[in-house]
């Protein structure tokens, strides 16, 4: 309750420096710990929206030739990534969720066809491939 408390007296101090009544003072502090929490929640909501590797996907590879790794084609997938708190959280999702679909096809690598990314959105195209590596 000490925190609450600390929230008012502020809020109090802040509202009397704009001399705003004593009626809108309590309506302020009625809304204040509401907008408060709704901004924390939202934060944490946009922040946990990248899609993260499975362990599965964590063992899929980027290759850019796939003659020297003798790799069959498997399919083409697409991976995208939004809400990231930056467009590099949005690619970074596009490409964890490409691994993941690479895996979930039965492939251990990809080559990148296409990366499309704007203000909101990152978009990868791939090729799934099942590779030989010799390591």
């Amino acid at each position: 309750m000490g925190n609450s408390s600390a929230i008012k007296t502020y809020l109090d101090k802040v509202l009397s420096k704009y001399h705003i009544g004593k009626a809108t003072k309590q309506t302020y502090r009625k809304k204040f710990p509401l907008l408060i929490s709704t901004i924390i929640l939202l934060s944490f909501l946009l922040q946990s929206c990248v899609v993260g590797l499975n362990k599965y996907g964590a063992s899929v590879r980027s290759v850019q030739d796939k003659i020297n790794y003798k790799c069959k084609f498997i399919t083409t997938v697409t991976g995208s990534g939004s809400w990231g708190t930056s467009s590099a959280h949005d690619a970074e999702g596009a490409m964890n969720e490409i691994r993941n679909r690479v895996a979930e096809v039965g492939g251990n690598a990809f080559k990148i066809l296409n990366i499309d990314s704007d203000a909101f959105t990152s978009t990868v195209v791939a090729e799934a491939l099942k590779c030989e590596f010799n390591d």
